[in-house]
């Protein structure tokens, strides 16, 4: 399961660190050192890392759903054969 872990550092800006969990732990902390390598070290993306030390503090971020246009913004429910009759140019 692809889950969102925020971390904190005392020295730089927060970060979003998406992993892949297999197992059903959801205790952030376990989570994050299982991405840590045997010197204590966690890929943050292709060039940069972090030791575990240098983590505050860790949550599990809950994804936030994705807006979309709705009806209310001038968009009307029509059929395909509507939209095409109503905005068909013949070529010259």
């Amino acid at each position: 399961m692809l889950m969102t872990l925020r971390l904190r550092f005392a020295d730089r800006p927060d970060l979003d660190l998406a992993i892949e969990s297999t197992d059903d732990e959801t205790d952030p902390w376990r989570l994050l050192s299982s991405q840590a390598d045997h010197e204590g070290r966690v890929s943050l993306g292709d060039r940069e890392s972090c030791r575990l030390e240098d983590v505050v503090e860790v949550s599990i971020v809950e994804p936030k759903p994705l807006e979309g246009p709705t009806f209310e913004h001038g968009l009307q429910d029509e059929d395909t054969a509507t939209a095409l009759d109503e905005n068909y140019e013949s070529p010259s």
